[in-house]
């Protein structure tokens, strides 16, 4: 009997550290969850507030971002550019309002409207 009993007490003791195991398991993918959530905000806010210096300042000549604007500049210039491909093979003209894709011949944008000129 006294065998019996020895491992009745170590499978408890076996079970007890599984559940404070599986508990700390569970508490750590709660907190790591909780972290990447807030890396996540402070990576738009960080980011929102690139957009609005580079708003705010991208016609200053003499800011110590001038370069990193010129770069900016440069890879929208790029992107736009390929932007521009897409369309084409896509076969479509985008409104300038509304940022919208119509097909080629519409005259005006079917989101909002607006005249699609002669583009």
């Amino acid at each position: 009997m006294a065998l019996l009993d020895n491992l009745e007490k170590t499978f408890g003791k076996v079970a007890n550290v599984t559940v404070q195991k599986s508990k700390e398991v569970t508490q750590l993918a709660k907190l790591n969850t909780q972290l990447a959530g807030i890396n996540r905000e402070l990576d738009e806010m960080f980011a929102s507030l690139g957009r609005a210096v580079y708003q705010a300042r991208k016609d200053q000549p003499d800011s110590p971002y001038a370069q990193l604007f010129a770069r900016i500049a440069d890879k929208q210039a790029q992107a736009q550019a390929l932007q521009g491909q897409l369309n084409e093979i896509r076969d479509v003209k985008v409104c300038t309002q509304c940022g919208t894709a119509n097909p080629k011949e519409s005259q005006f944008c079917s989101k909002c409207g607006a005249s699609l000129g002669d583009k």
